[in-house]
């Protein structure tokens, strides 16, 4: 029986691996082009920039954290295209490189998805169909062709999934190690995963309820503390900047102008306070943060002039609005919340023509694009399924627990910090959590069925 039963999967397997390999190679013949704008350029420098001469101050900067950039120009050199221009040929072929080595980690991710979700309380065709719908998600899948974070977020977020499942089910000591280790990459590769260890842990707790657990979840936590604190120390003593990156206080300050919240309690800000007022005055409308820094101090990004001083100055001007503004900062944030949910993000395009090919893809974003709405849903369902794991712990609901948590604090996150963009931002930032969505959603209605099955089946034995 044992045999049969692997052997059976194996053939599951190998569907599917088949069927993920299908789509990506059919959507690069459909679309060759990768994408490539001003964001992949800015990781593509500091990336030449660390293997040119590795140090800590190039390695640990504030404005990237290392990650992408060292895995982006990594493969470029490894492929014999370190060297080549940005935006020739031979840069692209490179690039095409990078996107199928995103393409085959994120493959592996669901693969290994799929062995973890074999380990819950879930029939075969059961995890198949959940692995296979998700992988198969056009707002997921493309950004694989794109020489952006996403690329290698996706996948490392699906195995930061599938590890804690086999947590959850195994209780192994080196599956806490793989935790640790995902949480670290995490952080390196998106400082807006910070919090993703706190939600691990805090679910593990709630499956778990030992003393034991409190003690490892400690543990952990304060490793993973030190690298973030650490990194924003050595910014410190480099960059004169006690954080993480500038980005985020960028993305920060265009939710303030965006929002047009009062800057009067922000005078001890005389940069900030002015610009903004001077450009409320004149009605100006710049297209991102950026650009109205830009604008206000053309050398601004330039390390070691005044106008670094400025930007070191911005987490204390945006800390000192907000706290001073919360009850029209948080009105602002829930009216954008079905914006995030439903915003479109097509960085690759598909080829206006009627080929079968595109035809296909083209029906493919069409459903993505419909299941955005279902994600309405999450956020409801989620509380439920944290009532239920408080009553009744058991690995399904905490699986529900921690996809619902990932997928409801980055909801927030994006609506609380990301600017609108020309560049539909919101579907950017929010991809990565599609596959929690995703999950979420078919797991409870799994759970949903199953428990009214079993309770309609006791009530006509009774």
């Amino acid at each position: 029986m044992a045999f049969r039963k692997k052997r059976q999967v194996f053939w599951w397997t190998v569907t599917l691996v088949g069927i993920m390999v299908g789509i990506r190679v059919l959507y690069a013949i459909a679309t060759p082009q990768v994408f490539y704008n001003s964001d992949s350029g800015g990781y593509l420098g500091l990336g030449k920039g660390m293997y040119a001469s590795p140090s800590l101050p190039t390695i640990i900067n504030p404005y990237r954290t290392p990650l992408y950039p060292l895995f982006f120009q990594g493969i470029l050199m490894v492929s014999g295209y370190g060297e080549s221009v940005p935006e020739t040929p031979a840069f692209f072929q490179g690039a095409s490189v990078v996107a199928a080595t995103q393409s085959i980690l994120t493959i592996a991710a669901f693969l290994l998805l799929f062995f973890a979700l074999l380990s819950l309380p879930l029939p075969t065709w059961m995890s198949w169909c959940l692995t296979l719908g998700i992988s198969s998600d056009y707002h997921l899948f493309t950004w694989e062709r794109t020489m952006l974070t996403e690329g290698l977020a996706i996948p490392w977020i699906v195995a930061l999934s599938a590890a804690m499942l086999f947590t959850l089910r195994a209780r192994k000591a080196w599956w806490y190690l793989v935790l640790e280790g995902l949480f670290i990459l995490g952080f390196l590769l998106r400082p807006a995963f910070l919090f993703v260890p706190f939600v691990v842990v805090g679910v593990l707790l709630l499956h778990r309820r030992k003393a034991a657990m409190v003690i490892v979840g400690a543990i952990m936590l304060a490793i993973y503390l030190l690298v973030p604190l650490g990194y924003a120390k050595v910014n410190e003593h480099y960059h004169h900047y006690f954080g993480i990156q500038h980005v985020g206080d960028i993305d920060l300050l265009g939710r303030i102008l965006e929002f047009r919240l009062p800057v009067d309690a922000a005078t001890n800000y005389p940069f900030y306070y002015e610009a903004v007022i001077d450009s409320r005055k004149k009605g100006m409308v710049f297209p991102n943060p950026f650009r109205f820094l830009e604008y206000y101090d053309p050398y601004i990004y330039m390390e070691g002039s005044d106008g670094a001083v400025h930007l070191n100055e911005l987490p204390g001007f945006n800390k000192t609005v907000i706290l001073h503004t919360i009850p029209t900062y948080v009105n602002h944030i829930i009216l954008s919340l079905p914006k995030v949910l439903t915003e479109v993000c097509d960085f690759i395009t598909i080829p206006p023509d009627t080929s079968a090919i595109a035809s296909f893809f083209r029906v493919l974003r069409g459903i993505a694009i419909a299941m955005q709405y279902t994600f309405f849903a999450v956020p409801i369902f989620w509380f439920v399924s944290v009532y239920q794991c408080i009553r009744k712990p058991s690995s399904i609901l905490a699986a529900l627990v921690f996809f619902g948590a990932l997928a409801v604090i980055q909801l927030l996150f994006t609506a609380s910090v990301v600017y609108t963009d020309v560049d539909q931002q919101f579907g950017r930032i929010m991809a990565v959590v599609r596959p929690h969505m995703l999950l979420f959603l078919g797991l409870w209605m799994y759970h949903a069925w199953t428990h009214l099955r079993t309770r309609k089946r006791m009530f006509f034995l009774a």
